[in-house]
């Protein structure tokens, strides 16, 4: 137990690297490339919504892509959240700030004005090879990089009523801002009520440690995340809040509930390893529970991407069970990692550190991948496997080479580390 400046005790180990975490956040990471790369072959996702559509399709690759947004990007900030509480227990408020500012904030703003540019010269291109010209009608002809420079200038990527924009897949770093900086603002409020509730933060931690040594801590857990997923808008699960510089309520609240959770993990890490204990369980149940919600959401694929405010009763019963479920294959996922990769691994920890610059740089490449191999007469694991394999040792060259031992490997990473502690 140490004590911080503020005066709240804070429950924490020794001193030491969570190397199953590290690998947990760069696998997070990977899969997100996997599931941007599978996106034009997904039958129940519009034709219209993405850069491309293949001209094949499988169903295997439906409920993958499924399964991964159910729980990838909740333990990607739950993760975040854990490294969250012990940045700012090590470095304080000042240390917070300053690494928040460099490590997401400045590639927030690095990164998005040409990953803007590509993309909607993406978009233009890859709907023309589909002869769909309605993201320039009249203009048939038109040169796709020169509209997005022109549209670039002109400010039409930007709508101040509302402060809509795109933000593309890097709406993750904007949202982790945003759940920083209210834990920044609530932390202090939450000391000052929580020194006036006498013994109620020594109870609470004891009912938190004794909770995670349960083998139904994940569905305790996940009750919580039930309730908030029954106002999500649509029925593919969190919906992605990738166009609104207001945060979106719905996925604010999922999301900075797996945040917290993971601050909370931190406080008492000795805890950890429970996940590992129970995960063939969790993972079981869980993946039961997935299927069902998965059957209930085929039978409604028509309305996954419409406005469901009116939902209907069995909707609000598929998103509690979907809350459920993601959960479930957080605390699996979690427990799986920690149970394979609890010890110092040399290619994890370069994983760890390739796949930030990695996820960062991946959507342009994959699209142009997806939009030359789209009309080719090739079955879907061809395709896919070249998608993916190119992409992945395309970034990792680039990294290894441009990007590791220059300014940008020291901007997202910090220093470079040679050995494994």
């Amino acid at each position: 137990m140490n004590l911080p400046s503020d005066g709240l005790s804070t429950v924490v180990v020794p001193p030491s690297r969570f190397y199953a975490l590290d690998a947990s956040r760069a696998v997070a990471l990977l899969l997100g490339i996997f599931y941007h790369g599978i996106e034009p072959f997904i039958q129940y996702k519009p034709g219209n919504a993405y850069f491309t559509h293949d001209n094949t399709s499988s169903s295997l690759l439906d409920f993958v892509f499924f399964t991964l947004h159910a729980f990838r990007m909740h333990a990607f900030f739950l993760i975040a959240g854990f490294f969250a509480h012990q940045l700012y227990h090590k470095r304080g408020v000042a240390g917070f700030v300053e690494h928040r500012f460099k490590r997401v904030i400045l590639p927030l703003v690095l990164f998005w004005p040409p990953l803007h540019l590509i993309f909607r010269a993406l978009r233009i291109w890859g709907r023309q090879r589909l002869k769909d010209f309605s993201e320039t009608p009249g203009q048939q002809a038109v040169s796709p990089w020169l509209t997005s420079w022109n549209e670039f200038w002109s400010g039409q990527w930007f709508n101040p009523e509302g402060l809509l924009m795109p933000l593309y897949h890097l709406w993750f770093l904007y949202y982790l801002v945003l759940f920083c900086g209210t834990a920044l603002l609530v932390r202090p409020l939450l000391v000052t009520v929580l020194k006036s509730m006498g013994k109620f933060l020594p109870r609470f931690d004891s009912f938190f440690r004794q909770l995670m040594y349960k083998p139904w801590a994940a569905w305790v857990v996940g009750l919580v995340v039930a309730v908030a997923m029954l106002r999500m808008n649509q029925l593919f699960g969190v919906d992605t809040p990738n166009n609104n510089l207001i945060p979106n309520t719905r996925p604010f609240l999922v999301y900075s509930l797996f945040f917290g959770l993971g601050w909370l993990l931190r406080r008492q890490s000795e805890v950890l390893p429970q996940l590992k204990t129970h995960r063939h369980v969790t993972l079981f149940f869980s993946g039961c529970l997935l299927a069902g919600v998965y059957v209930y959401f085929l039978s409604q694929s028509g309305r996954a991407w419409a406005d469901a405010s009116s939902a209907l009763l069995s909707d609000h019963v598929y998103k509690a069970c979907y809350g459920l479920a993601s959960t479930g294959l957080v605390f699996a996922f979690l427990g799986y990692m920690l149970h394979f990769f609890s010890r110092p691994n040399a290619t994890f920890r370069y994983l760890a550190d390739a796949s930030y610059w990695m996820y960062l740089a991946h959507f342009p490449l994959v699209v142009v991948l997806q939009i030359l191999v789209s009309a080719q007469p090739w079955p879907w694991l061809l395709k896919v496997t070249v998608i993916f394999g190119v992409s992945i040792v395309t970034l990792l060259l680039s990294y290894h080479y441009l990007v590791r031992d220059r300014w940008l490997g020291t901007l997202l990473n910090g220093k470079a580390v040679r050995k494994v502690n």
